[in-house]
This record gives structure tokens, C-alpha cells and sequence, in this order.
């Protein structure tokens, strides 16, 4: 799938080993030590910082939120996101590294981030990029991979333009999550792993005959441009994952001419394919390999827009994140695909090909499964799961789990 992202698209700084607990000030003003949780007790909720007025952790309006759900605030575990109360808007960014200690060493199954900067720093961690877009995360359900444990943002209740209607939209979050049981992964999966690069034309051409043999499969290419009418545009790569008993496989490969006469066998094979915004697909296997794809299955792009009408809630780095947990896996080619010049060619010739390989192949893996959950939502293929996505039951028994 071709991708420009903004020349000013903000990446996530290298990860801190430490906090900077000099670097906003609020500690010279703390009148409280320091608050470390030291066993787990409940459900783990994430807020901005401690309050200033009392000796704790959390304001009165949270706790008359838990407590509208039967839920004391002495039955749960709160972490503050900023360790020192106070109005700094970095200073989550020089605590996070206490935080994230402190969630790892109680290891719980739930976390719950309620307001901004939470998010922000539990977000920012996970995904390893910026938040961005702040109300396009709340009330989601993110199963985290790298602390297997399901993520439920919540704003603040009533900081949005109709209070009524935030505050019974947060309600329910919470609820949702106060309710919800166990751990998304009994394995956790990786994807990067999965993804087999080869160079082999024998090789290329027996899996693409075994993926064109599978009941469903997702391909995905990596191009020079947007438009493939344009002089010089070229496909540059290609990856597609299917499944094999229940488990994902996936190659990627440099495209050439050597392998397209097995890839235009796999584009006009039985399996029903799945993409991200396959109009893009679709078109540039019509224009370079004069073949219409047989049985598209799903698009993920239009099935998200159906879902959550929101604005930047449709691209596939941000649902392998949202929905599958899978940390943002772009940094490597993320700048290569920004525009060079204003013919409008990305810098996609620059590229280590093992790192668009491994990019362009977990990008099929995401639409694989991110595919095969909104099916199973839908109603279709509901006798099809993925290894790699978690617990189905979580799914059929809807929002609880079950």
C-alpha cells in the first residue's frame, strides 16, 4: 500500500532508560513522596498526576465515576503518569519510565488511562510514536503486545464540547472496562519473525501457488508514486500472508519480471483477498499486470470508515496498533516514502531492501488479521481465526469478554 506521510510527521524519540526528575520542576514543589504501587489491587488506573489537594492520587471526580459503577476506589491501583502534581504539560514525558517500571513490575492484565497526558504517555510508549489525535483513542480496547494486556483510553468525562453526552459516553468506557477479564494473548505473537523475504524466483513462485490456494489471503505493494498511469512509476516490492491452519504465513519479495507471471496466477487465484484501501491494489495490478483481481473479499480502510466515522481512525499503522496492539513498525522507510521532488516520487529507491521487505510483509500480516476480526464483526467468515489475533472469545461475547 503506498503511503506519503508529512515531511514533518513526528517520530518517536528513542526510548528513555530513566526518568528526568529535574526536567519540568514540578519537584520542587511535591509536598507528597513519591507514589509506587507495590502490589496489584484490582484494576490498574493511569491517571495525569496526583492530586494537589489531598494526600492521594486520584480527584474526587474520578472516584464518583468508579463509584457510579460500584467500584471503590480502594479496590483498585492508581499510577500516576506524572509523578509530582502540578500544570506541566512535558512533565509525563520525564516520568513515563517510572510509570511504564511500575506497570510492568505489577504486571496486570487491564490498564485503564484516564485523561490526556495518561494516554499520551501509556500511547506513546506502546505504539512508540506520538499519540496524536488524542479523541480518536478513547473507548477503544487495545491488547497490548508488549505488556499482554488490554488498554482502555478514557478522556476526561465532560471536557468535550457537550458535557451530557461525553459524560455518558465515558461512563460507558469505563464501565466496559471495569467489566472486562483477562489477557488478550495465551502466546504473544511477533510479526517480524513471520515475515520470510525471498529472492528466489522457485521459492517466490511455490508460495504465491500455495497462498492463491489458501480460502483467504492479503497482499500488499510498496510503489514509487500514487498514480500508476504516471511516467515512471513502479512497483517496487510486493507481500502477501495467508493463513495456514489457523497460523499466518507471509513472503515478501523485490518485484521483477521474472515473477510475474506466478504473481498474476496468484491475483486471478480462488482465494479471497483482503487489503488496505484495495482500490489502490486493484488499479496497479489492472495497469501493470493486465489481470482483474479475482475475489476481493475486504477492504479494511472502508470497513474502519463504516465503524467509527472519526477522522485519522482508517490507516493501517494506526489499527494494527488499535486493534491488534502491534507497536508502530514503519521507522526504518517511514522517511522514504515522504515526497523528493515535485514530480511527486517518494525516495523508495533509497530503501535497505531487507527493511521494505520486512515493512511491506508485515503490512500484509496487519491486513490479514486486521481483516479476519472485521469480518468475524461483520458476520462473515466467522468460522475463521487467526493464531496471531487474541482470545476469539473476547470477540463472540462482545465488549466484556467473557
Amino acid at each position: 500500500m503506498f503511503a506519503f506521510l508529512s515531511p514533518q510527521a513526528a517520530i518517536a524519540a528513542p526510548r528513555k532508560i530513566g526518568p528526568d526528575c529535574t526536567a519540568c520542576g514540578l519537584c520542587n514543589k511535591c509536598k507528597y513522596p513519591k507514589q509506587s504501587p507495590t502490589r496489584l489491587n484490582g484494576s490498574v488506573l493511569v491517571v495525569d498526576s496526583p492530586d494537589d489537594k489531598i494526600d492521594g492520587l486520584i480527584d474526587e471526580k474520578i472516584q464518583y465515576m468508579l463509584s457510579k459503577h460500584g467500584v471503590s476506589i480502594y479496590n483498585c491501583t492508581v499510577v500516576p503518569a506524572s509523578s509530582c502534581p502540578g500544570d506541566n504539560p512535558e512533565s509525563w514525558k520525564h516520568c513515563q519510565p517510572m510509570l511504564i517500571d511500575t506497570l510492568k513490575r505489577l504486571n496486570p492484565d487491564k490498564i485503564i488511562p484516564i485523561g490526556k497526558y495518561a494516554n499520551m504517555s501509556i500511547i506513546d510508549y506502546l505504539w512508540q510514536h506520538p499519540m496524536e489525535l488524542q479523541d480518536r483513542w478513547y473507548g477503544r480496547r487495545i491488547p497490548s503486545r508488549e505488556l499482554n494486556a488490554w488498554v482502555f483510553p478514557i478522556g476526561m468525562a465532560g471536557r468535550l464540547k457537550n458535557y451530557d453526552v461525553s459524560t455518558l459516553q465515558h461512563y460507558r468506557w469505563l464501565q466496559h472496562a471495569l467489566r472486562h477479564k483477562g489477557r488478550p494473548y495465551e502466546v504473544v505473537p511477533d510479526y517480524g519473525p513471520m515475515v520470510q523475504i525471498l529472492r528466489d524466483p522457485k521459492e517466490i513462485a511455490s508460495a504465491l501457488a500455495e497462498a492463491g490456494a489458501s480460502s483467504l489471503s492479503a497482499f500488499d505493494y510498496e510503489t514509487n508514486n500514487l498514480k500508476c498511469t504516471k511516467p515512471g512509476a513502479k512497483i517496487y516490492s510486493a507481500s502477501v500472508a495467508w493463513l495456514h491452519k489457523g497460523t499466518p504465513k507471509c513472503v515478501a519479495f523485490m518485484m521483477n519480471d521474472v515473477v510475474s507471471g506466478p504473481w498474476r496466477l496468484y491475483l486471478l487465484s480462488p482465494s479471497h483477498k483482503i487489503a488496505a484501501n484495495l482500490k489502490f491494489e486493484d488499479r496497479w495490478s489492472r495497469h501493470f499486470y493486465g489481470v482483474e483481481v479475482r475475489n476481493w473479499a475486504w477492504d479494511t480502510m472502508i470497513s474502519a470508515h463504516i465503524r467509527d466515522p472519526q477522522m485519522g481512525v482508517v490507516g493501517l499503522k494506526f489499527a494494527a496498533f488499535a486493534e491488534l496492539g502491534v507497536p508502530f513498525y514503519a521507522k526504518a522507510v517511514s522517511k522514504l516514502f515522504e515526497t523528493e521532488s515535485a514530480d511527486g516520487f517518494n525516495m523508495i529507491h533509497k530503501a535497505d531492501p531487507q527493511d521494505l521487505l520486512l515493512y511491506n510483509g508485515i503490512d500484509s500480516l496487519a491486513e490479514l488479521d486486521l481483516g479476519i476480526l472485521q469480518m468475524h464483526e461483520a458476520g462473515r467468515f466467522k468460522d475463521v481465526w487467526s493464531s496471531t489475533l487474541p482470545s476469539q472469545h473476547y470477540y463472540t461475547c462482545g465488549e466484556l469478554g467473557c
